[in-house]
């Protein structure tokens, strides 16, 4: 009866070792696809800008504001006052959405 016991208590020595060793190898691969992750975050948007920043909406290419050397087109004049009230906000979206705002063109800068 004893022998069992000791048995059982090496086995469960053993299970919680290889669980904590199975825990530790998972987590070491989840930080690694989570570094790739955030690099393929970080690399430069690639989708040119075809949605306005406020609401979604198709832009029009006769609508745009020029900030900080970029060209930000809109779906109508309302989405432009409300991008101009908080523009950071909306170029930090289109960022994060890895949309590619255009430059201003070099004839306007």
């Amino acid at each position: 009866m004893r022998n069992k016991f000791k048995i059982l208590f090496i086995l469960s020595i053993v299970l919680l070792l290889s669980s904590n060793l199975l825990a530790q190898t998972s987590a070491n691969e989840g930080n690694k696809k989570d570094k790739a992750t955030s690099n393929s975050k970080e690399a430069a948007p690639s989708k040119m800008q075809t949605k306005c920043p406020v609401l979604e909406g198709t832009i029009d290419k006769k609508l745009f504001v020029d900030y900080k050397g970029k060209r930000i087109y809109f779906c109508c004049a309302g989405c432009e006052k409300d991008f101009n009230k908080d523009p950071e906000k909306y170029l930090k979206k289109m960022k994060a959405d890895g949309i590619k705002v255009e430059d201003i063109p070099s004839e306007k800068k």
